[in-house]
């Protein structure tokens, strides 16, 4: 997969998540969205302080501050 594609797919997951929160079957289904692609991944966290853990994480902090980033969405928060 491409990065862009890696992107796409995680944030389909996240919208998947929050449609199942919102029309679904509440917060316990949505995260469990979240925890299996977390689990297949090799990426569950290990933390107990959800912003430390952001803080010290967030591979896109930098990018955030980058006017020449080239990374755009739109507004459904796909990659463009």
């Amino acid at each position: 997969m491409t990065d862009k594609e890696i992107i796409q797919y995680q944030a389909t997951l996240m919208q998947a998540a929050f449609i199942e929160l919102m029309h679904g079957h509440g917060a316990s289904a949505a995260m469990q969205w979240i925890r299996n692609y977390l689990q297949q991944t090799g990426m569950l966290p290990n933390g107990t302080d959800a912003q430390k853990w952001f803080d010290d994480n967030a591979a896109l902090k930098e990018l955030s501050n980058d006017t020449n980033s080239n990374i755009k969405t739109d507004r459904a928060g796909r990659i463009s």
